[in-house]
């Protein structure tokens, strides 16, 4: 009876154990923020670019990464800008209420503006697939002020 009691302790101890080791190694979640036309004339573009930042963020997690010494999971938060600037700010504003860390997006130069603007006020940072005449439409729009 001893060394059952025994055993059955060690087992139980030995599941404890790893319960909490299991609970260590979780990956913390880092949101990142996606945004594209999903919807409309240039959605096969915006899901093209979608499926490679799908990609990218797959093949990294499966890497196991580490920031800092703690395990992360990239997650990829995807937002459709329908490439109209007004539901861009809607959008930009969503991604920081849901906390991503950055912003991959967009696809085009009128979505791009707004945010970014809005962006600097925030800590989230954006990196763009494509912007073409952001530079001339954002001097322009310095002068006007």
């Amino acid at each position: 009876m001893n060394r059952r009691h025994c055993l059955l302790s060690l087992a139980v101890c030995a599941l404890c154990a790893q319960t909490t080791l299991t609970r260590a190694a979780e990956p913390k979640v880092v949101k990142i923020g996606f945004v594209a036309p999903l919807t409309g004339s240039v959605a096969r573009v915006g899901k093209d670019l979608q499926y490679g930042a799908q990609l990218a963020l797959d093949e990294e997690n499966a890497r196991n990464p580490m920031i800092g010494g703690t395990p992360v999971k990239f997650v990829l938060d995807v937002q459709d800008d329908q490439a109209d600037p007004r539901v861009a700010m809607q959008v930009a504003q969503k991604l920081d209420d849901d906390g991503v860390v950055g912003v991959i997006g967009h696809y085009n130069s009128g979505c791009s503006i707004c945010p970014r603007r809005r962006s600097s006020a925030s800590a989230t940072r954006r990196a763009s697939t494509r912007m073409s005449n952001c530079t001339r439409r954002l001097s322009t729009t310095r002068r006007s002020r």
